[in-house]
């Protein structure tokens, strides 16, 4: 039965994660800004999501996820297009990982 309920838990926060993300697109639309300079796991940090719409660490973080990246539609919820073209997610993460990887190759460490 254990397993039923975590998995009953999981879907109710993929959804939380869902709707969250929608409601992000409105009420924070300059989310696609800061993701341009920001990880996505320090964006709720940043907005306060977690106080502001009474969510846990991992809902907010993943409502970032949706608002950013959008939700092709399931669970019930209908489909919304993300605050930032696939494209431009793809250019910022290639900038993120050479950015990173020059880091690590001046501390001597390479990929």
């Amino acid at each position: 039965m254990k397993n039923y309920e975590d998995l009953t838990i999981q879907i109710s926060v993929l959804k939380k994660s869902i709707s969250l993300g929608k409601i992000l697109q409105k009420d924070h639309p300059e989310i696609a800004v800061i993701y341009g300079y920001y990880s996505q796991t320090d964006i709720p940090k940043m907005l306060d999501i977690q106080s502001e719409y009474g969510v846990g660490d991992n809902v907010a973080v993943n409502g970032v996820r949706y608002a950013i990246r959008g939700h092709e539609g399931s669970f019930g919820i209908e489909g919304y297009m993300g605050l930032i073209s696939k494209e431009e997610i793809k250019k910022i993460e290639k900038e993120r990982k050479e950015e990173s990887q020059t880091k690590f190759s001046k501390m001597g460490r390479y990929w």
